[in-house]
């Protein structure tokens, strides 16, 4: 009997999902078939597997991450029910595009025809952090009979400020409130 091609459909040229989101799964694909059944290849089509194949073409890591900067931390892998599973690697965004392809072990024409997508992991904003030098401050001035009171204003020293992941280009404003 003749092998006739795989084919599927995908739900869009592109998904995407959260630089932080972990571990997500996406449906991506649909009618998934193992090709056009006619007579007698109808049983032979049936029983072969099929298996989703996908190529990196390309990578942009976004904001000033390095060119070589890894977007997942486990490859995507494309399931034969459709579903994709992405592991962005920890606080990276960008753009990543693959090609697609469904096999299936019948022997000759095995390959549907491929098709792109593009996965984006979208940015997200992180709060700024800080290390006061003293983490205690007493402001105490001298009143008129002698004893100490506090004063409205005090000199704080900020040890460090951390922005967010590759959010360097962002200012940072901080405000002291008595408590």
């Amino acid at each position: 009997p003749v092998n006739n091609p795989p084919a599927f459909a995908l739900v869009s040229p592109s998904v995407s999902v959260d630089e932080d989101a972990g571990e997500t799964a996406r449906v991506v694909a649909v009618n998934i078939s193992q090709g056009p059944f006619r007579g007698e290849e109808y049983g032979a089509e049936l029983l072969q597997s099929m298996t989703f194949h996908l190529l990196h073409l390309s990578s942009t890591p976004g904001g000033s991450s390095p060119a070589d900067t890894p977007l997942f931390s486990a490859p995507p892998n494309l399931l034969a029910n459709g579903t994709i599973i992405l592991t962005p690697a920890p606080e990276v965004f960008g753009v990543a595009v693959y090609q697609v392809t469904l096999l299936d072990d019948g022997g000759e024409d095995d390959a549907s025809d491929p098709q792109n997508l593009t996965v984006t992991i979208e940015f997200r904003n992180h709060a700024p952090s800080f290390t006061l030098a003293m983490p205690n401050v007493n402001a105490l001035e001298t009143s008129s009979a002698g004893a100490y009171e506090a004063s409205e204003s005090a000199s704080v020293s900020v040890e460090s400020t951390a922005y967010g992941w590759m959010q360097t280009h962002q200012g940072v404003a901080t405000s002291i409130s008595p408590g």
